[in-house]
């Protein structure tokens, strides 16, 4: 049976460095994006499709509240903010320019008052982690620090697919 962390291990520089905890957060995360990009988005994500599921499962009103996110929005505002402005994390996620990186400076800046657009915010960083992950760049820093990342993905993620399977 071929073994892939051993393979990992001897080939894909830092991967020996990650600790279980780690290894299990990004492969987590693999599996339940491919998951959410499935069943909440029509299996290709976009960040347009990311608000409007936002939308939809915040209305009616009170459906979903921020309280059922608060912790990986709070975890983000505080990853990407400090003293009152965006930080050079911000940068580094790679946001397009536009509508897409003014809506999370918005609600990581805590000037966004609606829970939809506050869930498609910390989404939209979520989706930011995917392409960076499955695009190469998280491989480049050797995935250092980015466990809490992942972990906070990854209960955001298993929250959706819950309200959508509830709804």
């Amino acid at each position: 049976m071929f073994d892939v962390t051993e393979w990992l291990e001897k080939h894909a520089y830092g991967y020996e460095n990650l600790s279980g905890k780690e290894r299990q957060a990004i492969t987590g995360f693999s599996i339940l994006w491919s998951l959410f990009e499935a069943q909440a988005l029509g299996t290709s994500a976009n960040v347009p499709k990311i608000v409007e599921k936002c939308k939809n499962l915040c209305e009616p009103i009170g459906r979903v509240r921020e309280c059922h996110f608060s912790d990986s929005l709070a975890y983000f505002q505080w990853r990407y903010t400090k003293d009152g402005a965006v930080n050079h994390l911000f940068d580094n996620l790679h946001l397009p320019k536009g509508d897409a990186q003014k809506l999370v400076k918005k609600v990581i800046l805590r000037n966004e008052p609606t829970t939809a657009y506050k869930l498609a915010a910390c989404l939209i960083i979520v989706y930011r982690y995917r392409n960076n992950y499955f695009h190469g760049i998280k491989w480049a820093t050797e995935f250092r620090d980015q466990q809490k990342n992942f972990e906070e993905s990854n209960k955001l993620l298993a929250f959706v697919l819950d309200q959508l399977n509830e709804g």
